[in-house]
């Protein structure tokens, strides 16, 4: 490992708060073409059965909603070639008027071999990844809903298009929500996309960090941080969430919300699992793994925390974290927090989104379903960490 890579490895796993890299000059093979060079470069790897199906499925949302964040079983699915999504969406033409699309949180072994070639996480320090890398092919207005990773830190390598991002710390006052739930992302009920009014957003408006990353910046986001991400353009980013010491004790808690979203969903209504669960995590009504053995196996490993192969973070000082940032000659730094008058700016140029004849249909959308409320008040993060607490206690006095 080179001493650059030794020195990004160590402010990847020490910043407290996000930071900006630029002007690194990626060796990656993909900043070598162009957005619709790569784009083309996919469809040749597009299957006879796609091209006569009219491409793979891109999800497919609304540039209005209501003041509920878009989730995942908001949206719709259309088939494009990779080419056909380039060419509308840059022009921002037919479907792309009044819709966004995105064929993103897919792993990288879903790419086509030439397209996915030197994508490598070893520059900045983390060689051992190299198949969980994530990549992000989306749309103008194309969004992930405000949340935060439960895992790791999070490296992402803005490739071609642009990209905002806004950033709370983890103790903003969001409201956080399990529904819908999804292992490894803890949502809020705050929308950034289409907000009703301004002053429902009083409590964090002196929170937010803010940055539009152009092709071949990178952005760090350290453990827990809330974010927001929207397409400014049509754009690809990759990312990797590295491994740390601490996710033993995360993926702890996780399990327990695991067990109890289990059970909320065998002792419902039949289909109450299509309201409770994100899309991604339906296979959990059917889930034939045995929960308690997983938990088992996540307190060994939390015992033999010593042997993990997870990344240990926050091991520099201060002083030293500030001295190896100036080695970098200002290529690193820090995202800008803004002001709550640049804040409220944001958020009455996306008012203009707010369609009221939007609504959610779920039967758990109501502020007044008991069920809903149960959920998030048994499922909320300080609980779930209290009772990690408490639990991993008494294992703690049975093993002594």
């Amino acid at each position: 490992m080179t001493s650059i890579e030794n020195n990004l490895k160590d402010i990847v796993l020490n910043v407290k708060v996000p930071h900006i890299i630029k002007g690194l000059n990626i060796p990656w093979p993909a900043f070598k073409s162009s957005f619709q060079e790569w784009c083309a470069q996919f469809d040749n790897f597009l299957t006879s059965e796609e091209i006569l199906r009219g491409g793979i499925d891109f999800e497919t949302g609304n540039r209005k909603h209501s003041n509920i964040p878009q989730w995942e079983k908001f949206r719709g699915e259309k088939k494009m070639t990779v080419k056909e999504f380039y060419e509308r969406s840059a022009k921002g033409s037919d479907f792309f008027v009044d819709n966004w699309a995105t064929y993103g949180y897919k792993n990288i072994k879903e790419m086509p071999y030439e397209c996915a070639e030197g994508f490598d996480f070893g520059y900045f320090g983390f060689s051992e990844v190299k198949d969980d890398i994530t990549f992000w092919l989306s749309s103008t207005d194309a969004h992930t809903p405000c949340h935060f990773d439960t895992y790791g830190c999070n490296i992402v390598v803005q490739v071609y298009g642009r990209k905002s991002w806004m950033l709370f710390p983890p103790n903003t006052k969001l409201t956080p929500t399990r529904i819908p739930y999804e292992e490894s992302s803890v949502y809020c009920k705050e929308t950034f996309f289409s907000p009703e009014d301004v002053t429902s957003y009083k409590d964090v408006e002196g929170d937010c960090y803010t940055y539009v990353l152009d092709p071949g910046d990178v952005l760090v986001v350290p453990p827990k941080w809330w974010h927001y991400v929207e397409n400014v353009c049509p754009s690809l980013s990759v990312n990797a969430w590295i491994p740390i010491e601490s996710d033993v004790e995360t993926q702890i808690e996780e399990c327990i919300v695991r067990i109890l979203m289990k059970n909320f969903i065998e002792h419902g209504k039949p289909n109450d699992f299509l309201d409770i669960l994100n899309p991604n995590e339906i296979d959990l009504s059917e889930d034939k793994y045995n929960l308690f053995d997983i938990l088992q196996y996540l307190v060994d490993q939390k015992s033999n925390a010593g042997s993990s192969p997870k990344h240990k973070n926050s091991y520099l000082s201060e002083n030293e974290l500030s001295a190896l940032l100036v080695n970098f000659n200002e290529q690193i730094i820090p995202v800008p927090k803004i002001s709550k008058e640049e804040f409220r700016n944001i958020l009455n140029q996306r008012i203009k989104r707010f369609d009221p004849a939007i609504s959610d249909n779920s039967t758990l959308s109501t502020e007044s379903n008991i069920k809903y409320h149960l959920i998030n008040a048994v499922c909320s993060p300080s609980i779930i960490n209290e009772i990690k607490t408490d639990f991993l206690m008494k294992m703690n006095k049975r093993t002594s």
